[in-house]
């Protein structure tokens, strides 16, 4: 319900609950794009008057404070070219994005009679189409403080309400005041029984994909023991690995979970401390990722890598030297 009403017309009035949440969604990618669910294309003049491109900020209202919130922008956005949609639809299959969407619309609302429905909902958005934008991911900004502002002109989401400026905090990053945020932190974000059918075979997988490439390098690695996913030695050193599928949760959040997981298993009374940590996804990390691996290395002294499949292969960062 983004406008706060049950009288919202379409898909929010039908199932309480709108796709908007997958605007900011920025593992959902195709080609370096997301693909906002916004329905509407800025106006002809608009677009010649900027190349092209333009930036979209998104509102909503908090269920419980009653106010209406800044939540993000997409900047430089951009309309879908025709022979793309082929090429979205293809990798939004075979990425099961469809499948995961699907999955989350039947879980929560009775309008989908089957899976199959719910699946048809979220790719034909694509084969209508109903999308028609591309933002670059890069470009994409989710303020952690959401940021108030007054009730928007069109806040029925019919049309787009041109602005010159988005609207800025009034509150400085060093005020001790600062309010809180006006949206809770999603600490449980995918312990969901559809969510795990899915993630726990492709953890499986990544196992023992990561174990099979470990043997050509002339490692033996232990599986599963004493809740570790995987444990090895090489030389003196001793190695933990946290394995993470990325799967509806973003690199991020893979990390965060895998970093409170290494934590326990190394500091918890009754452990016994690994040389090295690492922490092994399914998708390679954002540059900001690496940036919060370096920051946890020379800052807090953690003996943490992350790493990625690519292929067959896995990577390191730091670069891991076996």
């Amino acid at each position: 319900m983004p406008s706060g009403s049950t009288t919202e017309k379409g898909f929010p009035g039908d199932n309480g609950f709108g796709h908007e949440e997958w605007n900011f969604q920025v593992t959902d990618t195709w080609n370096g794009y997301v693909f906002p669910y916004t329905y509407l294309v800025p106006q002809q003049i608009i677009l010649d008057k900027n190349k092209g491109t333009f930036d979209i900020g998104f509102f909503s209202r908090h269920q419980e404070q009653n106010k209406w919130i800044f939540i993000g922008i997409h900047r430089n956005a951009q309309l879908i070219e025709d022979d793309e949609y082929p090429k979205i639809i293809k990798s939004f299959s075979d990425e099961e994005i469809f499948a995961r969407r699907a999955d989350e619309l039947f879980s929560a609302t009775a309008r989908f009679k089957t899976y199959e429905d719910a699946l048809k909902e979220v790719t034909d958005a694509f084969r209508k189409p109903y999308i028609r934008i591309k933002s670059p991911v890069s470009d994409i900004e989710f303020f952690p403080q959401p940021i108030p502002i007054e009730k928007p002109s069109n806040h029925r989401f019919k049309s787009f309400t041109y602005v010159d400026r988005f609207p800025a905090s009034k509150i400085k990053s060093h005020d001790s005041k600062r309010s809180p945020s006006a949206l809770a932190e999603d600490g449980y974000y995918r312990e969901s029984p559809s969510n795990l059918k899915r993630i726990i075979p492709k953890h499986n997988k990544l196992s023992n994909r990561f174990c099979r490439w470990l043997i050509t390098k002339g490692i033996s690695a232990k599986q599963e023991e004493n809740y570790i996913d995987i444990i090895f030695e090489v030389g003196n050193e001793n190695y933990m690995a946290e394995l993470k599928i990325v799967y509806g949760v973003g690199t991020t959040k893979a990390i965060r979970e895998s970093l409170g997981q290494l934590l326990e298993y190394n500091h918890y009374p009754g452990r016994h401390v690994k040389g090295k940590w690492l922490i092994v996804l399914d998708q390679k990390p954002m540059d900001s990722d690496f940036k919060y691996i370096d920051n946890l290395r020379t800052e807090r002294y953690l003996p943490v890598f992350v790493g990625w499949q690519a292929e067959a292969d896995f990577h390191f960062y730091p670069k891991w030297e076996i």
